[in-house]
């Protein structure tokens, strides 16, 4: 607190009005993102904070290489967006099936698929840090980078046979 003739109360109550339309527009943003997600946990916390890394590693790679170019901060921007949209359908199709609460022989079938949606997202981001920092030549050991394909794949059960089907022998 500045020394002013300012009372304590004043001075923090004119701190928090300034800019209050700034504030206004980042709580109702913010509120969006929550439920667009389904509320924010260290899951969309992890997402986010590496989605930023991520951007900002790429643009500095870009950078470098001197091919920053408008097309791929679109596409970046897109990715962000369509990462929310993907978060959300999930998050719906979760809540329908907590809703229908399907059983077998007793057991209940509902799935996390918000939670795993956005745990394979984080690998994705991850591994995409990890390759910009490489670039950077920032030591990166090769069995991390493997562990984390690894654990990304079996989260999803896909292997390259999956993905571009059966190798001709």
């Amino acid at each position: 607190m500045p020394a002013t003739s300012q009372s304590f109360w004043t001075y923090y109550a004119d701190s928090l009005c300034t800019d209050m339309g700034l504030k206004t527009c980042a709580t109702f943003g913010m509120a969006g993102v929550s439920w667009v997600v389904g509320g924010i946990d260290q899951l969309v916390t992890s997402l986010v904070l590496l989605m930023v890394f991520d951007f900002m590693l790429g643009f500095s790679r870009g950078y470098r290489e001197r091919q920053v170019s408008g097309a791929k901060l679109k596409h970046g921007l897109m990715k962000f967006i369509l990462y929310g949209v993907a978060v959300q359908i999930a998050l719906q199709m979760q809540r329908t099936l907590f809703e229908l609460d399907p059983t077998f022989m007793g057991l209940r079938l509902s799935i996390a698929l918000r939670d795993w949606l956005i745990a394979y997202l984080v690998l994705n981001e991850g591994l995409s840090c990890l390759d910009h920092l490489a670039y950077f030549r920032v030591p990166i050991p090769q069995r991390l980078v493997l562990r984390i394909k690894s654990y990304r794949d079996k989260l999803c059960h896909t292997s390259k046979d999956d993905v571009h089907g059966p190798r001709e022998a």
